[in-house]
């Protein structure tokens, strides 16, 4: 696994998301769950029960990452006033998604926003493969949250 950096920021929705490199391939915005509760207006405990139970369909390291494994980057969060002790203290996990990972939580909240943003993402998806033959689809799609 590589070693977890700061990577700045990018905005969703007006709001600012601490970007972290080296969780997922390279150039992939990552999102805390701490912060999307925050942007949906939700707890984070109900983020994250929603998250174990559907844990199976999120893939370690390419959408999902517990950071509670890496206590080393929790400090230096901790450090840049990101995250507080008080908080990883009395989380079970902490998850890291990737937009990918997000896109799939997006499918389960049932809030007006992440309706809006799913549908945000799907057209976005839509309009690249448009036109397409099914025989020449692209193998990856990238869509960067922070076009939003």
């Amino acid at each position: 696994m590589e070693p977890l950096e700061l990577k700045g920021e990018f905005k969703l929705m007006d709001k600012n998301f601490i970007n972290i490199g080296g969780a997922f391939a390279p150039g992939v915005n990552t999102l805390l769950v701490k912060q999307l509760a925050e942007l949906h207006n939700q707890n984070v405990d109900e983020i994250n029960q929603i998250i174990h139970d559907r844990k199976k369909y999120f893939k370690d390291y390419k959408e999902i990452v517990d950071l509670k494994t890496r206590p080393d980057f929790l400090k230096k969060l901790v450090d840049n006033d990101i995250l507080d002790e008080d908080y990883i203290s009395n989380e079970n996990n902490i998850y890291l998604l990737s937009e990918r990972g997000y896109l799939k939580l997006l499918m389960t909240l049932t809030d007006d926003l992440s309706w809006e943003l799913y549908e945000i993402m799907l057209d976005k998806i839509l309009s690249v493969t448009d036109g397409f033959p099914d025989d020449h689809m692209p193998d990856t799609i990238d869509i960067q949250l922070d076009e939003i």
